[in-house]
């Protein structure tokens, strides 16, 4: 099963401002992924490789393989 991240884990991963990955979701730019009970989206690694395309252009895996070659991912 995939490991489930909240937006703020989201918006690191994807190299984005939480406000501007929040931006695109009430846009309805980037399809909101699942809600927990108390009302938190959990992030799934599709739904972070959907919103890499939309926002960054590019996929995951090349966005992080980029943070991780500047240093801002600990491996």
């Amino acid at each position: 099963m995939d490991d489930l991240i909240g937006t703020k884990e989201a918006a690191k991963r994807l190299g984005v401002a939480l406000s501007n990955l929040s931006r695109a979701i009430w846009l309805g730019r980037v399809e909101q992924p699942a809600k927990g009970p108390g009302g938190a989206y959990f992030w799934t690694t599709a739904d972070l490789e959907k919103a890499a395309w939309v926002m960054c252009h590019r996929s995951l895996g090349d966005i992080e393989l980029e943070r991780k070659q500047r240093g801002a991912v600990k491996p």
